[in-house]
């Protein structure tokens, strides 16, 4: 494969409270996450999740979304990153090389993480977090943050470069970087 052919993505880890869902309890949807799911599904990368919610809490959550109809059946079975979040003392960010490991032929320069909390992000992977704005009360059913993020992995696919913090102010500091 060519320089120009190379893949920009091969894989593609979401967090799931916050970002995809209100959160692990109410679990409501994310305005366009069919959608948004259906792309990545169509895409030549892989999906993972990568939360703070156990497995099984997540699971249990992908399964009820697919049932409903909110997400496509597939994605019910989506392959979940088993995150310690703390190790001892210290906090243990979401660090892609765990979710690089799911996929044999994944390179760690083409994994991203889409996440809606900065502290997440492993030392030394700022340039791969793709910030979203939280997923919170009043829960608008005009939010677009999926549709953003969507644009975001095409523009990745299309070669460009410097495009993950496009159309989103920080206003709280990039821990890993």
């Amino acid at each position: 494969m060519s320089e120009e052919q190379e893949k920009k993505i091969d894989v593609l880890a979401l967090d799931l409270e916050g970002t995809l869902i209100s959160n692990i309890v109410s679990q409501i949807p994310r305005p366009h996450l069919a959608e948004f799911l259906e792309f990545c599904l169509s895409s030549d990368f892989g999906v993972v999740l990568y939360t703070a919610c156990s497995s099984h809490s997540a699971r249990d959550a992908l399964l009820r979304l697919s049932r409903h109809g909110y997400i496509p059946e597939s994605m019910g079975m989506m392959p979940i990153v088993e995150w310690e979040k703390f190790t001892g003392d210290s906090r243990n960010p979401k660090n892609l090389q765990h979710a690089q490991k799911m996929f044999p032929d994944a390179k760690l320069h083409r994994c991203f993480l889409v996440d809606d909390i900065s502290a997440f992000v492993a030392l030394g992977q700022a340039d791969q977090w793709i910030p979203i704005y939280p997923y919170g009360t009043p829960y608008s059913p005009d939010d677009t943050e999926l549709l953003r993020i969507k644009k975001i992995l095409i523009d990745i696919l299309a070669g460009e470069t410097e495009v993950t913090r496009r159309g989103y102010t920080l206003d709280i500091p990039i821990i890993g970087s």
